[in-house]
């Protein structure tokens, strides 16, 4: 049977009927706020949603369901919405793919820049239940309040619209926003909107005044750059992202671990602290302890601190640097790789040490001077590579991080 739908010709399928309520994603919703609205629309629970409508297994609200593409599942929201299939793919953290991740992401286990949901009892890194955001200023002032899935980014620490940083717990109760368990282990449905309300105090998240903070306009500025990159997928403005936005989020999160790393790094944090006369700000837990774990204004810091690194690169961040004395070693990560854009900034602003010729280079030095008429001594080698020998006297490149046993502490 067909029914023609808008001047489109679309299937329509008597076993599957449409539902009561069919709302359709708003911009840039999440999968699970778009379900959790069709739930409360349609006067189900969630769970009965999944259930007894959609037709899975009450196991399938234990998993992510913004995390990777379930095709059945977005093909039966589309038959008993009315959508397209474009339309309630774009909910999902997938459809970043080729914006924030070069591959879609991986099914278990911590990826890059994602707020991991629900609590696993073999993950030593889940620190903190506090891993959904909100903008209380966005609730209240959306026709139909939902859940942005720019919020469920680690990277997402201030609302580019109103300035304000976000929240990762209830204003009032300071409780996890969980906003999609309202109605679990509830008989009835409650009278009022639960998906708006803390379901721990029963605080209005959307009409209540709370106090808003304002973030400084250097961050505002940088969230908003990171959340256009998102959209266009380069930026003139930002550092590495000129040719692929993934490159320069790649690069911004190598910054953002040495940051919260340990031992030499911890220097970085003080510069900035005496810097901002602000107490030391020291996010490191233990040795675990992920960006995407950390607590809101823990990671707004962060954020403000690479923000200022990448500011007038790569001479500020040289500058910062080396008045931390944190050489290039400690920057660079031997196990992963690194974009061009930020090794070659550690490479030419930090790395202090003479030029030392690898045994290939040498023996391709040799192989040369053999073919235009030289000896292939280890001199003339020296000489061609432009490294000390005996007739070829090189000045040695000032160090500005000292060592050894004469080196300041």
């Amino acid at each position: 049977m067909y029914r023609l739908r808008r001047g489109v010709l679309s299937t329509f399928d008597p076993r599957n009927p449409l539902l009561a309520y069919r709302s359709r994603p708003r911009e840039d919703e999440s999968l699970l706020s778009w379900m959790t609205r069709l739930a409360r629309g349609n006067a189900v629970k969630l769970q009965c949603l999944a259930t007894d409508i959609l037709g899975f297994s009450p196991q399938l609200l234990a998993h992510d369901l913004d995390r990777l593409p379930d095709e059945e599942l977005l093909g039966r929201l589309v038959k008993r919405v009315g959508c397209t299939y474009e339309q309630a793919y774009s909910t999902g953290m997938w459809a970043y793919q080729g914006l924030l991740w070069f591959e879609t992401p991986k099914a278990r286990g911590p990826v890059d820049w994602l707020m991991p949901m629900g609590r696993s009892p073999h993950d030593r890194r889940r620190i903190s239940s506090y891993t959904t955001q909100m903008c209380c200023a966005c609730l209240a002032s959306d026709p139909i309040p939902y859940f942005r899935r720019y919020w469920r980014l680690a990277l997402a620490v201030v609302c580019p619209v109103h300035g304000i940083y976000l929240r990762d717990c209830c204003p009032w109760c300071h409780g996890p926003i969980e906003f999609h368990t309202t109605d679990f282990g509830c008989r009835l449905l409650p009278s009022v909107e639960p998906m708006m309300h803390c379901g721990k105090c029963g605080h209005d998240w959307c009409h209540e005044s709370w106090d808003e903070l304002s973030a400084p306009e250097n961050l505002v500025w940088f969230q908003r750059q990171l959340c256009q990159l998102l959209v266009d997928g380069w930026s003139a403005e930002l550092p590495g992202a000129g040719i692929l936005s993934p490159a320069f989020f790649c690069g911004l999160k190598c910054l953002l671990q040495r940051l919260n790393q340990p031992g030499r790094c911890r220097r970085l944090r003080e510069y900035f602290a005496l810097r901002d006369a602000e107490l030391l700000f020291d996010p490191c837990e233990h040795a675990l302890q992920r960006f995407e774990c950390l607590r809101l204004g823990d990671r707004a810091r962060l954020m403000g601190m690479a923000q200022d690194l990448l500011m007038s690169w790569p001479n500020q961040f040289g500058d910062i640097a080396r008045a931390s004395r944190v050489s290039s070693s400690y920057f660079t990560d031997y196990r992963h790789l690194m974009p061009y854009w930020l090794h070659v900034a550690i490479r030419n602003e930090l790395f202090d040490q003479d030029y030392a010729p690898s045994q290939q280079e040498r023996s391709a030095a040799k192989d040369y001077l053999l073919r235009h008429g030289g000896t292939g001594s280890a001199d003339e080698v020296n000489g061609l590579l432009g490294v000390a020998s005996v007739n070829h006297r090189v000045a040695q490149r000032k160090r500005w991080n000292p060592r050894g046993p004469g080196a300041r502490e």
